[in-house]
């Protein structure tokens, strides 16, 4: 009799011949009924012979499974997997009636079943051993573990996906049912008073201790103000992000930043300070008033004082309102004392080196010469010397210079000076002390070396990243001529086609006062460096007072007041600025030899950490551009070489200072000309 029962079909052990009842079979004592335990069946029948109605009929057995051992003198041995098939015949076996195996969720096989272990390899068609079963699929003893087992079931290899009771099904939802509740209830908010605002949110704002953002949101909740943000445009190029707070319809003064982050807290605290004070004001809470008056505008924390980290930090710009000359030229009514005892100092130490080291006691036409001063902390250094050059101030010839291969070692461009004037010269001695500092700065850096010596750069606390350097505090350029540098006639119309093709000494001044200094080249490497003053004495008997009030008026007629206004329109951190000309005598200096046109006398300071110690000074031809070097044992023949300040050898000391500090030379490094155009902003405000 069958009944139906939970778990798989089994074989009756009563049902089996007697001649199996010598073997034997262990099971479980206790049962179910109602149908709950395991349903016999009798020998060699299924269920689909019998049908599910009989099936239910069948009384039930012991949960517990029934382990087939085959008994044999007390002694129990496994059944070979050869004879599996007959062992059900012969002994009595239960056999399952299908395997179904079941892959964890995880997708990972685990540990297989020991029934699987038993499986025979002709279930699997192995017909290398002599089985002729189907060929069901990869065998599950190989090591991925997948196979189709037998009636073509397949394994879940994929874990699968929970069904919930909303899958498939569209959300609809009123839209204009949920504005109208929310302007319903945003019209409640503001009908409804005021609230006064908590002594908390003053001193919160005051100390910074608080989000600026959550601190107008909170204003606007006590005092039912409604409130938004607007995005707006930069006005600077750097700044990628510009809001705009707007509380009650009435809009604020918008803030910048790389950051919307930062740019949005800068948006709020300016917001926030005004509201403030404008509602303590109506409170007659004064001392609040004039503590929220004295904080300052862009006071933030100092992690967020940090600009982007691959751009230039802007410096900061001359307002409108605090525009003076005085502001301009960096000096004061009290400074003016202490100016004169500096510049006596610098006049002083230039004429010790013309005297002392050089020998040389009198010069030709004019004399300028660089000069690095220290002030502040380094006020005990001695003013250094970095170039001097004597000769013509103004070019005589029109025609520009052709270069001699003969005097070359190669066919390469740019060993020849097309101008000579003492004032270009003065200043490419500047910018080759300038690079050769940057070059030992960055291999300083790279070993780590600064305790052991001194440099003049440092990387500014704005500036980590993008490793420009720029002139400690307390270091300062200087320009000490005998003579003001020739200028232009005010009264010749620009537009007329000059006579010369070299500029005036006083025009390259002008374009260093905006540009710096430090030329193309170097601008890639350092910020620009400005002449802080301009020094014109000498000898007391030769110096020209209304030359120095016509230079002063120059330099103001050309750099006007409206200029220095809209130096914020430049790129980069350039700017124009107006050094301080002041006028010193000094006795015991020497007096211009204006007799006859004049060689060119440079004397250049020497490098530090340089294989080169080139101390002597240079003699160079106006007419050639090139030096004169005399031959070994005949100072009479004199042999032309080539200047250490030709584009060509500030090229070369470029191109180290670049592979010093580790910085990817461009496919376009190929040239002087070329390499100059990497220093976009420079170009720009060319």
């Amino acid at each position: 009799m069958l009944r139906r029962g939970r778990g798989r079909a089994r074989i009756n052990r009563d049902d089996v011949p007697s001649s199996d009842s010598a073997l034997g079979y262990t099971s479980g004592a206790s049962s179910r009924g109602g149908g709950c335990g395991r349903g016999a069946l009798p020998y060699m029948t299924s269920v689909s012979e019998v049908g599910r109605n009989q099936a239910r009929e069948i009384p039930p057995r012991s949960v517990s499974d029934l382990q087939p051992v085959a008994q044999n003198n007390s002694c129990a041995e496994r059944i070979p997997s050869n004879q599996y098939e007959d062992a059900v015949a012969d002994f009595g076996m239960e056999r399952l009636e299908k395997y179904h195996h079941r892959q964890p969720e995880s997708g990972d096989q685990g540990i297989k079943p020991s029934a699987e272990k038993l499986w025979p390899d002709m279930w699997h068609g192995d017909k290398e051993n002599g089985s002729d079963g189907p060929v069901l699929g990869v065998s599950p003893f190989s090591e991925s573990g997948r196979f189709v087992v037998a009636g073509e079931s397949n394994i879940n290899t994929h874990k699968k996906k929970k069904k919930y009771e909303f899958d498939g099904c569209k959300r609809v939802s009123n839209v204009s049912a949920q504005d109208s509740h929310q302007t319903i209830a945003r019209s409640l908010q503001v009908q409804a008073p005021p609230k006064a605002i908590p002594d908390y949110l003053f001193h919160d704002f005051v100390d910074n201790s608080r989000n600026t953002c959550q601190l107008l949101n909170e204003f606007c909740q006590f005092q039912r103000k409604s409130l938004r943000f607007e995005d707006v445009a930069a006005k600077e190029s750097y700044k990628n992000y510009s809001i705009l707070v707007v509380v009650d319809g009435f809009e604020y003064a918008p803030a910048e930043a790389w950051k919307k982050k930062l740019a949005k807290e800068a948006a709020c605290r300016n917001a926030l300070k005004r509201i403030l004070i404008e509602y303590y004001t109506d409170m007659s809470d004064f001392p609040k008033v004039d503590r929220l008056q004295s904080m300052k505008e862009g006071e933030e924390k100092i992690s967020r004082d940090q600009d982007h980290p691959t751009r230039y930090r802007p410096q900061p710009r001359i307002k409108l309102n605090e525009l003076s000359l005085d502001l301009i030229t960096k000096i004061s009514k009290e400074q003016v004392d202490v100016d004169s005892d500096e510049n006596i100092r610098i006049a002083e130490a230039v004429w010790e080196k013309m005297k002392e080291e050089l020998k040389l006691r009198s010069f030709r036409k004019q004399l300028v010469a660089a000069v690095i001063n220290w002030t502040g902390v380094f006020q005990s250094r001695e003013p250094l010397v970095v170039s001097l050059a004597t000769g013509s101030p103004l070019q005589e010839a029109n025609d520009f210079k052709q270069e001699c291969a003969s005097y070359t070692r190669d066919n390469k461009w740019g060993r020849v000076l097309q101008d000579t004037s003492p004032w270009v010269l003065a200043i490419r001695g500047l910018k080759r002390y300038l690079l050769n500092e940057a070059k030992n700065f960055y291999q300083l850096q790279y070993e780590n070396r600064f305790d052991e010596f001194f440099s003049i750069f440092e990387i500014p606390a704005n500036n980590t990243s993008s490793q420009v350097l720029a002139l400690k505090d307390g270091i300062e350029i200087v320009f000490f001529a005998s003579s003001v540098p020739t200028m232009r006639d005010n009264a010749t119309p620009l537009n007329e086609r000059p006579t010369s093709f070299f500029n005036r000494g006083a025009d390259k001044l002008l374009r260093s006062m905006v540009l710096g200094v430090q030329g193309s080249l170097n601008a890639r490497l350092m910020e620009p460096i400005y002449p802080s003053r301009i020094i014109i004495g000498g000898c007391p008997e030769t110096i020209d007072d209304g030359g120095v009030d016509r230079f002063t008026e120059y330099i103001t007629e050309n750099l006007t007041d409206e200029m220095a206004r809209a130096s914020h329109e430049l790129a980069g951190v350039f700017h124009v600025f107006r050094p301080a000309i002041h006028k010193v005598t000094l006795e015991g200096f020497p007096a211009a030899d204006n007799t006859s046109n004049a060689l060119s006398w440079v004397h250049l300071a020497p490098l530090k950490h340089s294989n080169t110690k080139k101390t002597a000074m240079e003699l160079i031809d106006p007419a050639s551009g090139y030096k004169f070097s005399y031959q070994r044992g005949d100072r009479s023949v004199k042999k032309q070489g080539v200047s250490r300040l030709c584009k060509f050898a500030q090229w070369d000391l470029y191109i180290k200072s670049l592979t010093t500090r580790r910085m990817k030379i461009q496919d376009q490094d190929s040239s002087y000309r070329l390499s100059k155009y990497h220093a976009k902003d420079y170009r720009l405000v060319k």
